[in-house]
């Protein structure tokens, strides 16, 4: 493959912010450990909710740029071969890896024996960043989904249909999951949500959609773009307010994990 040749677009760079977005929350975690002053947790708790993006921006960018590059529709056997040198293998040996030389950072227990071995990298458990491959994976397995959905969503109208079903349907899900699950004690075992493709999907569909209307995105985007900035600020800033008066001066990682969107 010729590099030189590849053009940039959109998912690219949302794909970039999302893994600074992803090395400045383990820095941030890091900084935190050593119990800097109060005014100085607070940047920082700031700064740490406000890039809690990253698994939605890796999702719709993954989309967006497939959508781009998949155009005429590939067979599927030539989609995945063209696939595995750059996201199946260096999974499996990354994985290999965590689980070989590094057994400590586990997630969700350790493994025992070669079904526990396989569990773990299959379920993104090896290190506390593989849920994001699991998670990924899982689309690229099943991008012809999404080339159905290309293909059908060939008019404004369509676009708009599938977005906002796809839309309620996840606004439910999440309201159903806030209010029947999230306060009880079950809610630590609802992990898996992260791991499996319908927690994401809104995100996978908006990005080829996106991809599908890019000029009227940008076009929409660009008029309503304060709107949007200015509501996630104001959310980050009250998750931000709360937490500190529940607990002034005692700011940490562990806490500050139960205030935002739940990526780590």
């Amino acid at each position: 493959m010729n590099w030189q040749e590849e053009q940039a677009d959109g998912g690219d760079y949302l794909k970039v912010a999302a893994c600074t977005a992803v090395i400045g929350q383990s820095v941030l975690s890091l900084a935190l450990t050593v119990r800097p002053t109060p005014r100085a947790q607070a940047v920082m708790a700031a700064i740490y909710l406000a890039v809690k993006f990253t698994a939605p921006a890796f999702i719709w960018g993954i989309l967006f740029t497939t959508s781009r590059t998949t155009r005429p529709t590939p067979g599927y056997g030539t989609y995945l071969k063209n696939q595995t040198p750059t996201l199946f293998l260096p999974t499996v040996i990354w994985t290999a890896l965590y689980l070989w030389l590094m057994p400590g950072v586990q997630q969700h227990g350790w493994a025992h024996g070669w079904g526990g071995l396989l569990w773990q990298a299959v379920s993104g458990n090896a290190a506390p960043h593989l849920w994001y491959n699991t998670m990924m994976l899982q689309f690229i397995l099943l991008m012809p989904a999404f080339w159905w959905l290309r293909a059908r969503a060939n008019r404004p109208q369509a676009a708009k249909r599938w977005g906002l079903g796809i839309g309620i349907l996840c606004a439910l899900g999440i309201g159903e999951f806030t209010l029947f699950v999230y306060p009880t004690s079950r809610f630590d075992h609802w992990y898996l949500l992260d791991r499996i493709f319908p927690g994401f999907l809104l995100y996978a569909v908006c990005g080829v959609l996106c991809w599908r209307y890019w000029v009227a995105w940008q076009r929409w985007l660009s008029r309503y773009w304060g709107f949007f900035s200015g509501n996630v600020c104001g959310v980050d800033r009250s998750e931000l307010v709360v937490a500190s008066v529940e607990d002034a001066g005692q700011f940490y990682p562990d806490e500050l994990l139960f205030t935002g969107n739940g990526d780590f």
